[in-house]
């Protein structure tokens, strides 16, 4: 998928969202006992400034999906035994200084290359040339971490999170480009130094998986759409034991292969299916039944 395609990908799932990505996400909220953590571990948490927000004593805690995501990673940075004070570093780091998604001076040369681009369509210009979104656009603010989470939930882009044994930590992609990197010496500088020492390695896209997991299909369906319709349809499938065989054509080394799960390599490829459909790495998926009912879902973007 090229840029442009990916820019207008992005632009209609703002438009059916009716709102910012960011700013829907942070509508939603969810109780400590939906996101599996003990009260006493997140009162804990909460004392030593792990949190984004500051809770009174005796509050209930209720977190966003950003703070919901943050607190799924610092319980994978727990299970490896990262420092409560190292962890506080990070979040430090992550949320401090939001900045503007946008400069108004940057307006004007968007919207040019919008209407020069074949792909957008005139519905979508006159969309873009409301001067109300725009308004609303250059009051937007995000952090380092709401910039990585819009770019996980809307592009299933993989990041990395890096930390070494000194405690710095770096957040980044799974494919780098060279170039941009050439052309960010400090970046390249940062990336070194961290990497050139014993250092350790989380994905996030497996943070995405468990908190899906931990949330249900049904919540990343209606309250937060992390899933498509159809791929909630296929999770909840895949785990009723009237499946026959699912068939699934993922990307692999740049080419499509067919994989097709029975009962017999089931055990093999289940562990695999969640990651499969939520990182988005398929083309299409077929689930065909016992009593011959048939499902399928195609990647949405």
């Amino acid at each position: 998928m090229n840029r442009q395609e990916k820019i207008k990908g992005l632009l209609e799932r703002f438009q059916e969202m009716k709102t910012n990505p960011i700013e829907f996400i942070k509508k939603q909220t969810f109780k400590r006992s939906e996101l599996n953590i003990d009260a006493r571990v997140a009162k804990h948490w909460a004392d030593k400034g792990l949190f984004t927000k500051e809770y009174e004593d005796g509050a209930w805690f209720i977190f966003d999906f950003v703070d919901a995501f943050w607190l799924k990673t610092i319980m994978k940075l727990r299970e490896f035994n990262i420092s409560l004070e190292v962890i506080k570093n990070i979040k430090d780091e992550f949320f401090s200084t939001p900045k503007s998604i946008m400069d108004e001076e940057n307006k004007p040369f968007l919207i040019q290359k919008i209407k020069e681009s074949e792909l957008f369509s005139q519905m979508n210009v006159q969309h873009l040339s409301d001067e109300e979104i725009w308004k609303s656009v250059f009051k937007i603010k995000i952090t380092a971490f709401e910039i990585m989470l819009q770019s996980i939930l809307l592009d299933r882009t993989t990041y990395f999170l890096i930390i070494n044994q000194e405690g710095k930590t770096l957040l980044t992609q799974e494919i780098i480009n060279e170039k941009e990197v050439d052309n960010d010496p400090e970046y390249k500088t940062k990336f070194k130094e961290i990497t050139s020492k014993s250092h350790l390695r989380i994905s996030l896209m497996e943070i995405l998986i468990d908190l899906v997991n931990t949330l249900g299909d049904e919540t990343c369906i209606s309250k937060i759409p992390i899933l498509t319709y159809d791929e909630g349809e296929i999770l909840k499938r895949a785990k009723n034991e009237k499946i026959k065989s699912i068939e699934l054509e993922i990307e692999k080394d740049s080419k499509a292969e067919i994989i097709t799960i029975t009962k017999e390599n089931s055990d093999y490829y289940s562990k695999q299916l969640n990651e499969i459909i939520i990182s988005r790495k398929y083309e299409y998926i077929t689930i065909h039944t016992s009593d011959v009912e048939v499902l399928s879902c195609s990647k949405p973007f």
